[in-house]
Order: structure tokens, then sequence, then C-alpha cells
């Protein structure tokens, strides 16, 4: 039994989760110790959650359903 009563935590919404995560860690690390340009990254990501909230558009979602595996439960999250 996973996290919250689910076979596989690890779904499709997680993965997003994490890579955005990834991505705006490594663009804050980036833009600290080799170039302040790196910070828009952070900025760009952060744009695009609220771009995203309104019109349920997310390009990370679209990456994630052409990857090897194809997960196809993004289109219908709840969170």
């Amino acid at each position: 039994m996973g996290f919250r009563g689910e076979r596989d935590c690890m779904n499709a919404v997680n993965k997003l989760r994490i890579l955005t995560t990834i991505t705006v860690l490594l663009s804050l690390a980036l833009g600290r110790w080799l170039n302040p340009i790196w910070f828009w990254v952070a900025v760009l990501i952060g744009v695009n959650f609220i771009q995203s909230a309104f019109s349920g558009f997310c390009p990370g979602a679209t990456l994630l359903r052409m990857g090897p595996k194809g997960d196809k439960d993004l289109d219908s999250s709840d969170d």
C-alpha cells in the first residue's frame, strides 16, 4: 500500500513535481555560482505554474507524456 492508499506513489503528477523542483533548484544554484541570468529559469517556471492554473496546459506534463513510458494519467489529475 503506497502513499495515500495508492499502489504506485510515483505517479505522473509526482514525477512532474520532482522535475520542476529539480529544475528550479538547479537554476537557483547556477544563478548563485555562475551567472545571475539563470534566475530567470526559476521565474519562468513560476509564471508557468500560474498560467497552468488558469489554462490547464502544462508543458512539463506534455514532455512527460512523450517520454518512454508515456504517463497518460497527467490528463486527469485532481491536484
